[in-house]
């Protein structure tokens, strides 16, 4: 299969792959500023396959994991501060134990914080340099590094997504 790689250097490169990988994002239907979004996901054994549940604006920073599937689980918020610098800022858990079965991933994000649930059990919650910018969803599985992995068939299955507008207070 030929397909697109990505060289600090060079840019884009045309390349042979012994598999393929997928994105699809509501880039150019849907951004929101604030809300909750949620998924439910079923992910099979962690390998080298990364599967991601993510939220980025115009911009590659600042950009939200809302669930980072490989051998960790990864729940991270990159954004850049005063120094211009990117930054990360999230939490790490084992994926083996959420591989199997669905589970809901939710971002609640407002104003003052950004809070990561699973389940609807918090855990991990920021409240400092929080994106003030409307952002858009995506999903998306790929492989990443240099070698070329050995890869058995890998699953990302999406139940359903929801995004829902925070209430205006009054």
């Amino acid at each position: 299969m030929s397909g697109k790689a990505w060289d600090r250097a060079h840019g884009f490169f045309n390349k042979q792959f012994s598999y393929s990988s997928g994105l699809v994002n509501t880039g150019h239907c849907f951004k929101q500023k604030y809300g909750r979004f949620e998924a439910k996901i079923l992910f099979n054994e962690p390998t080298e396959v990364t599967h991601t549940f993510w939220m980025v604006a115009e911009k590659q920073i600042p950009h939200i994991d809302v669930v980072k599937f490989d051998k960790k689980i990864n729940f991270d918020h990159f954004y850049k501060n005063g120094d211009g610098n990117a930054h990360r800022a999230g939490q790490q858990t084992a994926a083996k134990r959420y591989a199997g079965k669905p589970y809901i991933f939710t971002l609640l994000w407002s104003a003052n914080s950004l809070e990561w649930l699973i389940n609807g059990v918090s855990v991990t919650k920021i409240t400092e340099h929080v994106p003030q910018e409307p952002m858009y969803v995506a999903f998306s599985s790929g492989v990443y590094g240099n070698s070329e992995p050995e890869i058995s068939e890998q699953s990302f299955l999406i139940e359903w997504v929801r995004c829902y507008q925070m209430a205006e207070s009054v």
